[in-house]
């Protein structure tokens, strides 16, 4: 199977991009962060995957750890391609992670193409196989909920602890920083 490509960005479209492998165009559908980074000509390596159903398509991460937690995501009845490329568009590994280790289906189930029942089966189906993927990701979710404590929203919280989140950094270190960014754009 097709573990990765590196290749030149020939074009960047709405949810994939197309790849100049060799003079071979590769289209492979990819999350919006990562499409973000593409520039056309630029050589890459993407991480991907090849799911088989109506027809062959390649799916494409510029981190290895989204396209394993893509995989990980299709192991859930019922979670086709596109709900998890959704899904990976719309929230970080790490955070994404957090709320399934820490059953917080009401999160899960606001993402896009997710009700409550799916983001029920999402959590009882992989909470024990994600939590080696996103330790700092707990933390996250932590600072989160204690942002969304004194009154900021889910979304305006998550943006700014991604902002000064770093590996190793404690839950009230992220949340004094966040809070100052939070501050500043009252």
């Amino acid at each position: 199977m097709i573990r990765y490509l590196r290749a030149k960005v020939s074009f960047v479209g709405e949810g994939y991009a197309i790849f100049d492998l060799s003079g071979i165009g590769i289209e492979v559908f990819m999350d919006d962060a990562s499409l973000s980074l593409l520039k056309v000509g630029e050589e890459v390596t993407v991480h991907t995957a090849v799911i088989f159903g109506d027809e062959p398509k390649i799916y494409g991460f510029l981190e290895q750890e989204k396209r394993e937690m893509f995989l990980r995501l299709l192991t859930v009845s019922k979670l086709g391609p596109k709900t998890a490329l959704k899904m990976l568009s719309s929230v970080d590994v790490e955070s994404l992670v957090s709320m399934i280790v820490s059953g917080d289906v009401e999160a899960i189930s606001k993402l896009p193409g997710v009700g409550k029942k799916m983001a029920e089966r999402i959590v009882a189906e992989l909470k024990d196989s994600v939590s080696d993927m996103g330790v700092s990701g707990i933390r996250v979710h932590e600072a989160v909920e204690a942002l969304k404590a004194l009154g900021y929203t889910t979304a305006e919280a998550l943006k700014a602890v991604r902002e000064v989140a770093h590996e190793g950094m404690d839950v009230s270190e992220m949340v004094k920083k966040a809070l100052s960014i939070l501050m500043r754009r009252k």
